[in-house]
């Protein structure tokens, strides 16, 4: 069902929900994430990182 939702979702949340699933990234570190983070040269990086900085200490 939630599949069905997010199919209606504007691109926008429908991107971020998609890449918090595929990546298992947390809200805020999704967030952080800027184009450049995951598209290069045209194309979708194997990895995306996210700093340091936006990352929850464990």
């Amino acid at each position: 069902m939630l599949l069905l939702v997010v199919r209606e979702l504007p691109p926008r949340d429908r991107c971020l929900i998609t890449a918090q699933w595929f990546t298992g990234f947390r809200i805020s570190e999704i967030l952080s994430l800027t184009i450049g983070s995951v598209l290069r040269n045209g194309e979708i990086v194997s990895k995306i990182g996210v700093a340091p900085r936006n990352m929850k200490d464990a």
